[in-house]
């Protein structure tokens, strides 16, 4: 769905706008996010048969979305370290013993 598509068919009630723009401030979501989240809203909508997204689907993409970043390894900077450390760690002990295997 291009952004275009997004704007013509994810067309949102009062309520559900402002819902949803609570939710990204105060969860903190990117505009990449915010468009996720729309269609996530649009296809629950659309499985209700609903022609316009109201504060009830808006609500349950929203949750599907927490649900997702739930899922992510909390301190995202201290593991991506903890993993570089880890294959450091592995490609030094794997050239310590490809030398025992290999001689030159």
């Amino acid at each position: 769905m291009t952004a275009r598509d997004v704007r013509r068919y994810c067309r949102l009630a009062e309520p559900a706008e402002v819902l949803l723009r609570q939710a990204i401030a105060k969860l903190g979501l990117s505009a990449r996010a915010y468009s996720r989240v729309l269609k996530v809203a649009r296809t629950i909508a659309g499985l209700a048969n609903e022609s316009e997204i109201d504060s009830v689907h808006v609500s349950e993409a929203i949750q599907y979305r927490s649900l997702d970043r739930a899922r992510l390894p909390a301190g995202g900077a201290g593991m991506r370290r903890r993993i570089t450390q880890d294959l450091s760690r592995t490609r030094r002990a794997l050239a310590r013993s490809i030398p025992l295997c290999f001689p030159r």
